[in-house]
């Protein structure tokens, strides 16, 4: 991410720090070790409309208004081991399992990219969207069924083993018709079709990023929202029709004030990609 936003914006080399001492050096609190009343206490103290609903989103209001707006100022920040309860799909970290391998990049006051080394226990992927789900039903929110075809890929089953057992009966069956009916005893059954032998084979070790190519647009041209940048623009409530080139020669040019580009939802959003 280093060499590509280099690259991109000739930015200089971006900085690295952890998102405790980040949030410690914006924050009279410790991500790690505040109790959830503190956390809540400071939200509501910084304009957080009423109790946060739990520990994650308490984290994630206070780093979007006090953390985000002050990093990556005058190079990409390299934002590392967020909180286990923002761990979101990436593992905990082997030498402090209250940190997960996560990280995000921001520049200019604004995030740019998110990435995180995958997590491959399907039983704890299980666990964090109920979690997750729990939390919604707190918020007045549908809760979101977990994809099983994920979730088998990540147990090394074929994709449709966990939504079904009934298929797979139903192919030992057809398979038994074709074998030799003069036989007294029947094979010994293997393993399922599809069904990879040993724990967790569906995933291999692996860690991805998500950039947000608007976003490096935003950075390159100075541009203070979204929408200044979105290649394909649609009149509606939230967007305003675009300007009349003709009208205007230089109404598509990026701003030229100096300042933190904005993203759509405003200073002080937590906005994630």
């Amino acid at each position: 991410m280093d060499l590509l936003l280099t690259h991109l914006l000739g930015s200089p080399p971006a900085v690295t720090t952890t998102y405790r001492e980040a949030f410690r050096a914006a924050a009279p609190a410790d991500p790690l070790t505040a109790s959830d009343g503190e956390l809540a206490r400071l939200a509501g103290e910084h304009g957080h409309p009423g109790a946060p609903a739990d520990r994650a989103a308490a984290l994630d209001f206070l780093f979007g208004r006090l953390v985000e707006p002050g990093l990556g100022r005058e190079a990409p920040t390299l934002l590392t081991r967020f909180p286990a309860p923002l761990a979101a799909l990436a593992r905990l970290s082997e030498d402090d399992p209250r940190t997960a391998e996560r990280f995000e990049v921001f520049y200019a006051g604004f995030e740019l990219a998110n990435g995180y080394d995958e997590l491959q226990d399907p039983g704890e992927h299980r666990r964090r969207f109920a979690v997750e789900n729990e939390a919604r039903r707190r918020a007045g929110l549908p809760e979101v069924v977990p994809d099983p075809r994920f979730l088998a890929a990540l147990e090394g089953a074929g994709p449709d083993e966990d939504r079904n057992e009934d298929r797979d009966e139903d192919r030992d069956e057809d398979r038994d018709e074709d074998r030799d009916e003069d036989r007294d005893e029947p094979a010994a059954e293997g393993p399922r079709e599809g069904r990879r032998e040993g724990p967790h084979e569906g995933l291999p070790r692996c860690s991805g990023v998500a950039l947000g190519v608007d976003r490096v647009v935003m950075a390159a041209l100075g541009a203070k929202r979204l929408d200044e940048v979105v290649a394909f623009r649609e009149p509606g409530p939230d967007l305003p029709a675009a300007p009349d080139a003709s009208a205007a020669p230089d109404a598509f040019a990026a701003p030229a004030a100096p300042g933190a580009p904005e993203a759509s939802g405003g200073p002080g959003t937590a906005t994630r990609i």
